[in-house]
């Protein structure tokens, strides 16, 4: 038999829990849900209703109780999270991560197991557009100096998803990149990524096909640009090596490099290649904070 004492309940919204002259009690609209995690977790909260193959899930409007730390990822994983070096949390559109591009950023523990498959999801908003900021990334790793997936500004103020191979080898696609697959018709939307805007960034790797992936919108999940590459090598295995950031990218040695410069709202990991009509749903979901 085990027994435990409850100091105070913070609902999930953030209120204070019911007492009677200051000691914890319960009623019918309360209670207590005793943490599954391995550290405990909020899974099922947050505005994201596809939880299927969820591996991470931050949201600053949901991720942190009654205003205080650590950051929760709201996925079944339960992984707690810190903000470092002056990064906060404002309530605008939301609730929002804010950085100032020199050295804030958000750290989680590395993620143990590894995914083949993915599809990274980030909701972001860039003061003055510059190239290698990252809003959200899980890379380079600190041992083997690799990254599994990077998303950040690159190649002429163009936003752009990243990764490195077991060989070293580096795939870039770029939201301002012609490159297609051989036979395919010429990207009709290419665009640089834009300032002071919120914009949601997916990117994918299908490994049944082999390909790298991006989506960027506005007032879709993809109207800004829309591509996938086949690659001849898959990203390379990271597991337990770094961790996972928003706000910045990591590099071997212990390194916090390449800086966001604005807001980001919430980013989220599954382990499979999400589909267009589950893209749409997320961007349903998500987007109504950011004016869309």
């Amino acid at each position: 038999m085990s027994e435990f004492k409850v100091n105070s309940i913070t609902n999930q919204n953030g209120s204070a829990g019911p007492s009677i002259c200051g000691v914890t009690t319960f009623s019918g609209k309360s209670g207590v849900q005793i943490p599954s995690g391995r550290t405990g977790n909020r899974a099922g909260v947050g505005a994201i209703t596809n939880r299927d193959g969820l591996i991470f899930y931050v949201d600053a409007a949901f991720s942190r109780i009654g205003g205080k730390d650590p950051i929760h990822d709201l996925s079944s994983f339960g992984r707690m999270g810190e903000l470092r070096n002056g990064a906060s949390v404002t309530n605008n559109n939301g609730g929002v991560f804010l950085f100032d591009g020199s050295d804030d950023f958000v750290l989680f523990p590395p993620i143990e197991n590894d995914y083949t498959d993915f599809t990274f999801v980030v909701w972001c908003y860039h003061d003055s557009v510059a190239d290698g900021d990252s809003p959200f990334a899980h890379g380079e790793s600190f041992i083997t100096d690799k990254a599994k997936c990077v998303i950040r500004t690159n190649n002429s103020n163009a936003m752009s998803w990243w990764f490195e191979a077991p060989n070293d080898a580096d795939y870039n696609i770029y939201s301002n990149g012609k490159t297609v697959d051989a036979g395919k018709n010429r990207l009709t939307n290419v665009n640089d990524f834009p300032s002071t805007t919120w914009a949601m960034v997916t990117a994918q790797w299908d490994d049944t096909n082999m390909k790298q992936i991006m989506h960027v919108g506005t007032t879709s999940y993809n109207n800004l640009y829309s591509n996938g590459l086949t690659r001849p090598l898959r990203p390379a295995n990271i597991a337990g090596d770094g961790p996972v950031t928003i706000g910045c990218r990591t590099n071997s040695g212990n390194v916090f490099t390449e800086f966001w410069d604005g807001q980001v709202a919430l980013a989220c990991i599954y382990d499979r290649v999400l589909d267009e009509t589950e893209l749409t749903q997320i961007w349903n979901d998500t987007s109504g904070r950011f004016g869309y």
